[in-house]
């Protein structure tokens, strides 16, 4: 797995990351990806999106 920040908007301070994981393409039943912030961060409201990695564009 590896994570980075992507971009950062200083007006809304507005992080972008990307997480990718399972590089080999092995099939994961009923998989979970975890991420925890701490009290001065939280997650937008329909901001999240998971994409492929073979049809993703990043």
């Amino acid at each position: 797995m590896s994570k980075r920040l992507e971009s950062y908007d200083e007006q809304t301070r507005t992080m972008t990351w990307v997480i990718e994981y399972n590089f080999r393409g092995k099939h994961i039943p009923q998989g979970i990806l975890e991420d925890r912030f701490n009290d001065t961060q939280h997650l937008v409201a329909g901001t999240l999106e998971v994409r492929d990695r073979e049809t993703a564009r990043f």
